[in-house]
C-alpha cells in the first residue's frame, strides 16, 4: 500500500500489464485506484495476442476508488488499463495512480 503505478507529468496515461503467457479462465478482475490518485474516465481491456483486444469496461464519471470486474470467462496475457481523464493538473482524479490489479479465475 505504501507504493502506486503512476505516470510523472502524464495525465492521459496507459498501464501494461504482462502476465508472461496466455492464462485461461479469468473472469474477475479488481482495480485499486490511488486515495487521492485516480481515473474518472478510464477502460480496461485484454488481449492474448497483443493484436486483438476486448474492452471489458470503459467508465465515465468515476469516482470509485476499487473498481471489481465480473466477466465471461476469457483467455488473456496483457491487460491495458488506459485513462482518458483527468487531462491536466487540477482536474477531478489529480491523475490516474494504481495501487493494485488483480485477475480471478
Amino acid at each position: 500500500p505504501a507504493t502506486m503505478a503512476m505516470a510523472g507529468g502524464l495525465y492521459p496515461w496507459t498501464l501494461l500489464v504482462s502476465l508472461g503467457k496466455v492464462e485461461s479462465g479469468i473472469r474477475e478482475a479488481k482495480i485499486t485506484f490511488g486515495k487521492t490518485n485516480y481515473s474518472t474516465d478510464f477502460e480496461v481491456m485484454a488481449s492474448a495476442d497483443n493484436k486483438t483486444w476486448i474492452t471489458l469496461i470503459h467508465k465515465t464519471n468515476n469516482s470509485d476508488r476499487e473498481i471489481y470486474l465480473k466477466f465471461d470467462p476469457i483467455d488473456a496475457r496483457l491487460f491495458k488499463i488506459r485513462s482518458f481523464k483527468p487531462e491536466k493538473q487540477g482536474d477531478p482524479g489529480g491523475g490516474m495512480g494504481i495501487m493494485e490489479f488483480e485477475l480471478y479465475r
